[in-house]
C-alpha cells in the first residue's frame, strides 16, 4: 500500500513490462498526456505512446535540470533530495517524482488534471516500478533507446522493436 492506501501494480520483470506499465498509466489515468520514466541524468527509459522520441528526449533532459536545480536548493537549505516537483503551466502541468535512486517518473498532463489523482496514480506506479529497477533491468532500460510506445534497441544496423 501507498500514502494513499492503494496497491502498487505488479511489479515488472523485463523492459517490455516497464514500458508497458508507462504507457497503459498514460491511458488510464484522466488528463495525462506523456508519461516518461527517466534515469537522474536525464536519459529516457521509458515513454508512452503518442510521445514522440525527440519530445520525450527534450523532456527527459529538461525534467534532470530542473531536478538538479531542486536538489541544489535541497542542499543548500539542508532538506535533502526532492522527492516530487511540480511545475505549472498556463497549458498544463509537469510533475515528476522519484522512483528509486536513480530514476524518476515525469508525467505531463492537461491544465483540468486533478492533481490528486495523478499523484496518487504515480505513487503507485512508483511502488511497482521502483524496486523492480535492478542493475540487471536498468541495464536491459539504459542499453536501449526508447521510441514512442516502446523501446528501440539497435543491434547492428537493424532496430528491433520491443513490444507486449
Amino acid at each position: 500500500m501507498n500514502d494513499f492506501g492503494a496497491p502498487p501494480v505488479d511489479v515488472p520483470r523485463s523492459a517490455d513490462d516497464v514500458t508497458w506499465l508507462v504507457d497503459q498509466f498514460a491511458d488510464r489515468v484522466p488528463g495525462v498526456t506523456h508519461a516518461l520514466l527517466i534515469t537522474s541524468d536525464g536519459l529516457l527509459l521509458a515513454a508512452s505512446q503518442g510521445t514522440a522520441r525527440n519530445l520525450g528526449e527534450r523532456l527527459a533532459a529538461s525534467t534532470s535540470g530542473l531536478l538538479s536545480l531542486a536538489q541544489d536548493g535541497g542542499n543548500v537549505l539542508g532538506v535533502g533530495r526532492p522527492e516530487a516537483l511540480t511545475v505549472r503551466y498556463p497549458g498544463g502541468h509537469l510533475v515528476c517524482m522519484r522512483a528509486g535512486d536513480a530514476a524518476c517518473l515525469m508525467i505531463a498532463a492537461s491544465p483540468a488534471a486533478d492533481l490528486g489523482v495523478i499523484a496518487n496514480e504515480m505513487l503507485r506506479l512508483i511502488d511497482g516500478v521502483g524496486p523492480a529497477l535492478t542493475p540487471q533491468l536498468r541495464s536491459e532500460l539504459g542499453v536501449l533507446a526508447p521510441e514512442p510506445g516502446g523501446l528501440l534497441g539497435v543491434l547492428g544496423p537493424e532496430p528491433r522493436r520491443l513490444r507486449r
